[in-house]
Protein backbone atom coordinates (compact mmCIF):
# COMPACT_ATOMS: atom_id res chain seq x y z
CA UNK A 1 0.00 0.00 0.00
CA UNK A 2 0.98 3.30 -0.95
CA UNK A 3 1.77 5.53 1.99
CA UNK A 4 -0.65 9.26 1.46
CA UNK A 5 1.41 11.78 1.00
CA UNK A 6 1.05 15.58 2.75
CA UNK A 7 -0.46 18.06 1.47
CA UNK A 8 2.31 20.56 0.18
CA UNK A 9 1.27 24.49 0.74
CA UNK A 10 4.01 25.88 -1.23
CA UNK A 11 6.84 23.33 -2.10
CA UNK A 12 10.07 24.30 -4.23
CA UNK A 13 8.28 21.30 -6.08
CA UNK A 14 6.38 23.64 -8.23
CA UNK A 15 9.09 25.82 -9.84
CA UNK A 16 8.24 26.06 -13.19
CA UNK A 17 10.75 24.52 -15.89
CA UNK A 18 10.19 23.56 -19.17
CA UNK A 19 8.93 19.53 -19.03
CA UNK A 20 5.63 18.44 -20.23
CA UNK A 21 1.92 18.23 -18.84
CA UNK A 22 0.35 19.49 -15.67
CA UNK A 23 -3.01 18.79 -15.32
CA UNK A 24 -4.52 21.48 -13.44
CA UNK A 25 -7.75 21.74 -11.50
CA UNK A 26 -9.58 24.45 -9.82
CA UNK A 27 -12.06 22.59 -6.68
CA UNK A 28 -14.61 24.54 -4.27
CA UNK A 29 -16.67 22.21 -2.73
CA UNK A 30 -16.75 19.53 -4.96
CA UNK A 31 -15.30 15.67 -4.59
CA UNK A 32 -12.16 15.38 -7.32
CA UNK A 33 -11.53 11.86 -6.80
CA UNK A 34 -12.91 10.16 -9.33
CA UNK A 35 -11.87 12.80 -12.19
CA UNK A 36 -8.45 12.93 -10.68
CA UNK A 37 -8.11 8.65 -11.06
CA UNK A 38 -9.30 8.99 -14.69
CA UNK A 39 -6.22 11.38 -15.39
CA UNK A 40 -3.95 9.68 -13.47
CA UNK A 41 -4.31 6.19 -15.10
CA UNK A 42 -4.67 7.99 -18.94
CA UNK A 43 -1.33 10.36 -17.82
CA UNK A 44 0.55 6.67 -16.52
CA UNK A 45 0.20 5.24 -20.29
CA UNK A 46 1.84 8.15 -22.21
CA UNK A 47 5.08 8.06 -20.56
CA UNK A 48 5.78 11.72 -20.27
CA UNK A 49 6.44 13.71 -17.22
CA UNK A 50 3.34 15.07 -15.82
CA UNK A 51 1.57 16.30 -12.71
CA UNK A 52 -2.03 16.49 -11.54
CA UNK A 53 -2.66 19.45 -9.53
CA UNK A 54 -5.38 20.18 -7.59
CA UNK A 55 -6.09 23.88 -5.86
CA UNK A 56 -9.10 23.98 -2.85
CA UNK A 57 -10.23 27.33 -3.21
CA UNK A 58 -10.99 27.22 0.69
CA UNK A 59 -14.09 24.86 0.98
CA UNK A 60 -13.29 24.24 4.27
CA UNK A 61 -12.15 21.16 5.82
CA UNK A 62 -14.49 18.44 4.73
CA UNK A 63 -13.84 18.80 1.51
CA UNK A 64 -9.91 18.98 1.64
CA UNK A 65 -10.20 15.53 3.78
CA UNK A 66 -12.10 14.29 1.60
CA UNK A 67 -10.05 15.31 -1.85
CA UNK A 68 -6.36 14.04 -0.21
CA UNK A 69 -6.76 10.64 -0.80
CA UNK A 70 -5.64 11.48 -4.11
CA UNK A 71 -2.36 11.97 -2.74
CA UNK A 72 -1.66 8.16 -3.06
CA UNK A 73 -1.89 8.72 -6.61
CA UNK A 74 1.26 9.19 -8.63
CA UNK A 75 2.36 12.74 -9.05
CA UNK A 76 -1.05 13.66 -7.90
CA UNK A 77 -0.43 16.96 -5.44
CA UNK A 78 -3.73 19.15 -3.35
CA UNK A 79 -3.41 22.38 -2.36
CA UNK A 80 -5.73 24.91 -0.60
CA UNK A 81 -5.90 28.70 -0.32
CA UNK A 82 -6.29 30.12 2.84
CA UNK A 83 -9.06 32.76 2.15
CA UNK A 84 -11.87 32.08 -1.33
CA UNK A 85 -9.95 33.56 -4.21
CA UNK A 86 -12.34 33.12 -7.00
CA UNK A 87 -12.02 31.25 -10.23
CA UNK A 88 -10.39 33.46 -12.01
CA UNK A 89 -7.47 34.07 -8.91
CA UNK A 90 -7.44 30.35 -8.62
CA UNK A 91 -6.77 29.43 -12.07
CA UNK A 92 -4.03 32.18 -11.91
CA UNK A 93 -2.26 30.53 -8.99
CA UNK A 94 -2.41 27.14 -10.55
CA UNK A 95 -0.57 28.60 -13.23
CA UNK A 96 1.97 29.65 -11.10
CA UNK A 97 2.48 26.42 -9.28
CA UNK A 98 2.23 24.39 -12.16
CA UNK A 99 6.11 22.38 -13.16
CA UNK A 100 5.54 21.79 -16.57
CA UNK A 101 5.01 24.00 -19.48
CA UNK A 102 2.25 22.32 -21.34
CA UNK A 103 -1.14 23.35 -18.92
CA UNK A 104 -4.63 20.95 -18.98
CA UNK A 105 -7.21 23.14 -17.16
CA UNK A 106 -10.48 21.42 -15.98
CA UNK A 107 -13.27 22.12 -13.88
CA UNK A 108 -13.70 19.72 -10.93
CA UNK A 109 -17.13 18.70 -11.56
CA UNK A 110 -16.47 16.82 -15.16
CA UNK A 111 -15.49 13.61 -16.15
CA UNK A 112 -13.33 11.98 -18.54
CA UNK A 113 -14.85 10.48 -22.08
CA UNK A 114 -12.78 9.67 -24.04
CA UNK A 115 -9.75 7.37 -23.16
CA UNK A 116 -7.50 9.06 -25.81
CA UNK A 117 -8.66 12.61 -23.74
CA UNK A 118 -4.97 13.47 -22.97
CA UNK A 119 -3.73 11.68 -25.80
CA UNK A 120 -5.60 14.09 -27.97
CA UNK A 121 -4.43 17.66 -26.55
CA UNK A 122 -0.62 16.28 -26.43
CA UNK A 123 -0.70 15.59 -30.09
CA UNK A 124 -1.50 19.39 -30.67
CA UNK A 125 0.91 21.19 -28.53
CA UNK A 126 3.50 22.82 -30.63
CA UNK A 127 6.64 25.51 -29.24
CA UNK A 128 6.65 27.57 -32.12
CA UNK A 129 3.08 28.57 -32.17
CA UNK A 130 1.11 30.42 -29.32
CA UNK A 131 -2.47 28.59 -28.95
CA UNK A 132 -5.52 27.55 -26.64
CA UNK A 133 -7.35 24.24 -27.32
CA UNK A 134 -10.72 24.14 -26.07
CA UNK A 135 -11.80 20.52 -26.02
CA UNK A 136 -15.76 21.92 -25.01
CA UNK A 137 -18.10 19.77 -23.17
CA UNK A 138 -21.29 17.87 -23.09
CA UNK A 139 -24.06 17.08 -20.58
CA UNK A 140 -25.47 13.74 -19.49
CA UNK A 141 -27.85 12.79 -22.54
CA UNK A 142 -30.53 11.52 -19.83
CA UNK A 143 -32.92 14.32 -18.55
CA UNK A 144 -32.76 14.51 -15.14
CA UNK A 145 -35.30 12.62 -12.50
CA UNK A 146 -35.18 15.77 -9.93
CA UNK A 147 -36.78 18.82 -11.97
CA UNK A 148 -34.90 20.84 -9.59
CA UNK A 149 -32.32 20.23 -11.99
CA UNK A 150 -33.85 20.79 -15.14
CA UNK A 151 -33.39 23.81 -16.45
CA UNK A 152 -29.55 23.93 -16.26
CA UNK A 153 -29.23 21.03 -17.62
CA UNK A 154 -31.44 22.30 -21.05
CA UNK A 155 -29.51 25.22 -21.22
CA UNK A 156 -25.99 22.88 -21.02
CA UNK A 157 -27.35 20.82 -23.49
CA UNK A 158 -29.43 22.98 -26.20
CA UNK A 159 -27.29 27.11 -26.07
CA UNK A 160 -24.11 26.29 -23.99
CA UNK A 161 -22.00 24.17 -26.08
CA UNK A 162 -23.00 24.52 -29.75
CA UNK A 163 -21.37 21.82 -31.60
CA UNK A 164 -17.78 21.99 -33.18
CA UNK A 165 -18.97 23.90 -36.76
CA UNK A 166 -20.51 26.72 -34.83
CA UNK A 167 -17.93 26.95 -32.31
CA UNK A 168 -15.00 27.46 -34.99
CA UNK A 169 -17.46 30.17 -36.38
CA UNK A 170 -17.05 32.22 -33.26
CA UNK A 171 -14.11 30.73 -31.23
CA UNK A 172 -13.71 33.60 -28.67
CA UNK A 173 -17.28 33.94 -27.87
CA UNK A 174 -17.94 29.91 -27.21
CA UNK A 175 -14.88 29.72 -25.25
CA UNK A 176 -15.00 28.26 -22.07
CA UNK A 177 -12.57 27.34 -18.74
CA UNK A 178 -14.62 24.18 -18.51
CA UNK A 179 -11.87 22.55 -20.69
CA UNK A 180 -8.91 23.85 -22.46
CA UNK A 181 -5.75 23.84 -23.06
CA UNK A 182 -2.64 26.13 -22.78
CA UNK A 183 1.24 26.95 -22.81
CA UNK A 184 2.03 28.01 -19.59
CA UNK A 185 4.00 31.53 -20.89
CA UNK A 186 0.67 32.70 -22.32
CA UNK A 187 -0.85 32.44 -19.36
CA UNK A 188 1.52 33.75 -17.21
CA UNK A 189 2.08 37.29 -19.74
CA UNK A 190 -2.02 37.22 -19.93
CA UNK A 191 -3.69 36.18 -16.94
CA UNK A 192 -6.80 36.11 -16.08
CA UNK A 193 -8.49 39.51 -14.78
CA UNK A 194 -8.68 38.64 -10.85
CA UNK A 195 -11.00 41.74 -10.61
CA UNK A 196 -13.80 39.58 -11.68
CA UNK A 197 -14.13 37.69 -8.08
CA UNK A 198 -17.84 36.45 -8.43
CA UNK A 199 -19.21 34.08 -11.11
CA UNK A 200 -19.71 35.09 -14.77
CA UNK A 201 -17.82 36.24 -17.98
CA UNK A 202 -14.03 35.82 -16.48
CA UNK A 203 -13.57 33.28 -19.42
CA UNK A 204 -14.44 35.86 -22.15
CA UNK A 205 -13.11 38.54 -20.55
CA UNK A 206 -9.99 36.28 -21.25
CA UNK A 207 -10.65 34.84 -24.82
CA UNK A 208 -10.98 38.50 -25.68
CA UNK A 209 -7.75 39.58 -24.27
CA UNK A 210 -6.17 36.77 -26.74
CA UNK A 211 -7.89 38.41 -29.53
CA UNK A 212 -6.49 41.34 -28.89
CA UNK A 213 -2.84 39.83 -28.99
CA UNK A 214 -3.84 37.88 -31.84
CA UNK A 215 -3.54 34.45 -30.49
CA UNK A 216 -6.19 31.50 -31.53
CA UNK A 217 -8.34 29.42 -29.82
CA UNK A 218 -8.45 26.48 -31.58
CA UNK A 219 -11.43 24.56 -31.10
CA UNK A 220 -11.87 20.73 -30.78
CA UNK A 221 -13.94 17.87 -30.52
CA UNK A 222 -12.28 16.48 -27.19
CA UNK A 223 -15.38 16.93 -24.55
CA UNK A 224 -15.68 16.10 -20.99
CA UNK A 225 -18.71 15.36 -19.30
CA UNK A 226 -20.52 18.38 -17.25
CA UNK A 227 -21.85 16.42 -14.34
CA UNK A 228 -21.82 19.28 -11.91
CA UNK A 229 -25.85 20.38 -12.38
CA UNK A 230 -26.93 23.22 -10.17
CA UNK A 231 -30.52 23.49 -9.11
CA UNK A 232 -32.80 25.59 -10.87
CA UNK A 233 -32.62 28.44 -7.90
CA UNK A 234 -28.96 27.87 -8.00
CA UNK A 235 -28.68 28.31 -11.38
CA UNK A 236 -30.41 31.64 -11.76
CA UNK A 237 -28.17 32.95 -9.16
CA UNK A 238 -25.60 32.62 -11.20
CA UNK A 239 -27.16 33.77 -14.28
CA UNK A 240 -27.78 37.19 -11.84
CA UNK A 241 -24.38 36.89 -10.87
CA UNK A 242 -23.15 36.84 -14.27
CA UNK A 243 -25.18 39.55 -15.62
CA UNK A 244 -24.10 42.04 -13.09
CA UNK A 245 -20.69 41.15 -14.04
CA UNK A 246 -21.48 41.88 -17.76
CA UNK A 247 -22.63 45.19 -16.85
CA UNK A 248 -19.29 45.94 -14.78
CA UNK A 249 -17.34 44.75 -17.54
CA UNK A 250 -19.45 46.83 -20.23
CA UNK A 251 -18.90 50.03 -18.19
CA UNK A 252 -15.45 49.18 -17.37
CA UNK A 253 -14.55 48.84 -20.85
CA UNK A 254 -16.36 51.55 -22.65
CA UNK A 255 -18.27 49.07 -24.35
CA UNK A 256 -14.79 47.23 -25.89
CA UNK A 257 -16.28 43.88 -24.48
CA UNK A 258 -19.98 42.93 -26.05
CA UNK A 259 -22.00 39.92 -25.59
CA UNK A 260 -24.96 39.47 -27.40
CA UNK A 261 -27.01 41.02 -24.14
CA UNK A 262 -24.73 43.98 -24.03
CA UNK A 263 -25.47 44.52 -27.39
CA UNK A 264 -29.22 44.20 -27.02
CA UNK A 265 -29.43 46.25 -24.41
CA UNK A 266 -27.42 49.23 -25.78
CA UNK A 267 -30.12 49.20 -28.32
CA UNK A 268 -32.97 49.41 -26.10
CA UNK A 269 -30.95 52.19 -24.59
CA UNK A 270 -30.29 53.46 -27.89
CA UNK A 271 -34.42 53.67 -28.95
CA UNK A 272 -34.82 54.70 -25.20
CA UNK A 273 -37.34 51.67 -24.77
CA UNK A 274 -35.65 50.32 -21.33
CA UNK A 275 -38.30 52.35 -19.06
CA UNK A 276 -41.25 50.59 -21.01
CA UNK A 277 -38.85 47.09 -20.97
CA UNK A 278 -38.47 47.05 -17.24
CA UNK A 279 -42.05 47.91 -16.56
CA UNK A 280 -43.18 44.88 -18.33
CA UNK A 281 -40.34 42.83 -17.45
CA UNK A 282 -41.62 43.35 -13.60
CA UNK A 283 -45.25 42.83 -14.56
CA UNK A 284 -43.82 39.35 -16.26
CA UNK A 285 -41.06 38.25 -13.76
CA UNK A 286 -42.81 36.07 -11.24
CA UNK A 287 -44.65 34.12 -14.12
CA UNK A 288 -41.24 33.43 -15.30
CA UNK A 289 -39.55 32.42 -13.06
CA UNK A 290 -42.79 29.90 -12.43
CA UNK A 291 -42.01 28.72 -15.29
CA UNK A 292 -38.41 28.43 -15.29
CA UNK A 293 -38.53 26.24 -11.89
CA UNK A 294 -41.26 24.06 -13.56
CA UNK A 295 -41.37 20.99 -15.10
CA UNK A 296 -41.46 22.46 -18.70
CA UNK A 297 -38.87 25.99 -18.31
CA UNK A 298 -38.71 27.89 -21.60
CA UNK A 299 -35.22 28.77 -22.43
CA UNK A 300 -36.80 32.07 -24.12
CA UNK A 301 -38.51 32.98 -20.64
CA UNK A 302 -34.57 32.52 -19.21
CA UNK A 303 -33.29 35.19 -22.25
CA UNK A 304 -36.22 37.39 -21.25
CA UNK A 305 -34.74 37.22 -17.46
CA UNK A 306 -31.42 38.13 -18.06
CA UNK A 307 -32.52 41.07 -19.88
CA UNK A 308 -34.70 42.80 -17.05
CA UNK A 309 -32.21 41.75 -14.40
CA UNK A 310 -29.53 43.91 -16.80
CA UNK A 311 -31.78 46.39 -17.34
CA UNK A 312 -32.45 46.67 -13.38
CA UNK A 313 -29.44 46.55 -12.23
CA UNK A 314 -28.05 49.00 -15.35
CA UNK A 315 -30.07 51.62 -13.98
CA UNK A 316 -29.08 51.42 -10.26
CA UNK A 317 -25.19 50.72 -11.31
Amino acid sequence: MVAPRTIIEDPLFFHSFAGVLSILIPEFKTDVRRLVTQLSSQAETLCVPYEILVLDDASGEHWLELNTSILQLKNCFIIANDTNCGRAATRNKLARKAKYNYLIFLDADVQIQSPEFLKNYLNLFSEERDQVFYGSCIYPPQKPVDEIYLLHWMYGTKIENPNLNIRQKNPYRTFHTVNFAVKNSIILKFPFDENIRNYGHEDYVWACLLKQHGIAIIHIDNPVVHEGIYSTRQFLRNTVSAVRNSIKIHKSNKGLIQTKLTKLADYIYLLRLHQLCLFLYKKLEKTMIRNLRGRNPNLWSLQIFKLGIYLRFWSKS
